[in-house]
């Protein structure tokens, strides 16, 4: 067991579909976590939006890129709607939808606020209609 990040975990130990006596077990995971957020790829870039319709983005955590979380922000001329789906180990669909058109930046951060993926935040031109 290699654990992703420190803090307080519980480990269930079990020997077939029967649990181990004493399990589950706390432990105590302390020392830095190792994260590259250059290891993070954002896909869907430099493609304008259109208010109220989705605009799609494909985020993967290359090898070396270390445990998330991935984080999302973005800024502009309202509050957005953002979905976040795990569509498997390192890879996530990040959907933004808008209700008013105007210049939007879209942050994408590996691990915590203070680690941008490579080019975040992108800047994103919503318009009416296209």
């Amino acid at each position: 067991l290699t654990p992703a990040c420190a803090g307080l975990l519980q480990l269930e130990l079990k020997w077939g579909e029967l649990p181990l006596p004493g399990s589950p077990f706390r432990v105590q995971v302390s020392g830095a976590v190792s994260r590259d957020p250059s290891r993070v790829q954002v896909t869907g870039v430099g493609m304008p939006g259109v208010v109220d319709r989705p605009l799609r983005f494909l985020v993967t955590a290359l090898e070396g890129a270390g445990p998330g979380p991935l984080l999302v922000n973005v800024t502009g001329g309202c509050r957005p709607e953002i979905r976040l789906h795990n569509l498997g180990p390192g890879c996530f669909e990040v959907i933004v939808v808008v209700s008013l058109p105007g210049e939007y930046q879209i942050s994408f951060c590996w691990g915590d606020e203070q680690s941008p993926v490579p080019g975040s935040p992108f800047p994103v031109t919503f318009y009416s209609s296209l």
